[in-house]
């Protein structure tokens, strides 16, 4: 008798166990349902932000090539003065002589003219 209690005991026990099971089993598949929709919102968002990242490093890269270009067209801009500035100097010095010259003429024209009144 004590044998076959405790063989009805353990029938039962697994019994509730298979029951206790199947609903963990039906309640895990309906939390997973219910999970789903947020699980697959933040796997938007974890690729959002790597995109983000992403975007951000060649961002920073770009401005990083800006500022090199940046740079260079400085250094550029100060050897093209450099090398334009003798010419800037004899476009200065030919305007003086031009503008002397026309003093002279200027002088030479008032005195031919005194010359022609005193003849």
């Amino acid at each position: 008798g004590l044998w076959t209690m405790l063989a009805g005991l353990w029938t039962l026990l697994a019994g509730l166990w298979t029951l206790c099971d199947s609903r963990f089993v039906d309640n895990d598949s309906r939390f997973a349902k219910s999970v789903n929709p947020y699980v697959d919102i933040i796997s938007r968002f974890v690729d959002n932000v790597s995109r983000f990242v992403d975007n951000d490093s060649r961002f920073v890269d770009n401005y990083s090539r800006f500022v090199d270009n940046d740079s260079r067209f400085v250094d550029n801009d100060s050897r093209f003065a450099k090398s334009v500035n003798p010419y800037v100097d004899i476009i200065s010095r030919f305007v003086d002589n031009v503008s002397r010259f026309v003093d002279n003429d200027s002088r030479f024209v008032d005195n031919d003219s005194r010359f022609v009144d005193n003849d």
